[in-house]
């Protein structure tokens, strides 16, 4: 009897530390590939933690090289995808980071919705980011 318990804790303990090394996979900077315009990734995404303790930033730099950094919310973190959403001025975006073969990912960036349910106009992102 004692040894199926303690079978039982060291599956458990295999199958938490695969979930938190898949996780992890995610820490790091994501990027676009830079434009010759800004000279800068047009997106960037940061993120760190383990476990369901993920946080991070997705980052934007427009055509006049304008900035914008905006937290990521309510991530939620899967073996080969995070997804979350972005509050930029009471218009909420929802996104998907997917993870792909030799170090890059997929980010798709839904419509914005307003924070009363309603859009707040057309938007769709399908990019492909890199590890740095």
């Amino acid at each position: 009897m004692r040894w199926w318990f303690g079978l039982g804790v060291f599956a458990l303990l295999i199958a938490l530390q695969s979930a938190l090394e898949a996780e992890t996979q995610f820490d790091g900077t994501w990027e676009m590939k830079t434009t010759r315009l800004t000279k800068e990734p047009p997106i960037r995404i940061s993120v760190s933690g383990a476990g369901q303790n993920i946080h991070g930033t997705i980052a934007f730099v427009y055509p006049n090289k304008s900035k914008r950094m905006l937290p990521m919310l309510s991530p939620n973190v899967t073996s080969h995808e995070i997804t979350f959403r972005t509050d930029d001025r009471g218009v909420l975006f929802q996104w998907r980071l997917t993870l792909a073969e030799g170090g890059k990912a997929h980010l798709h960036g839904s419509e914005p919705i307003t924070s009363d349910g309603s859009r707040g106009g057309e938007m769709g992102i399908e990019e492909d980011l890199f590890k740095k």
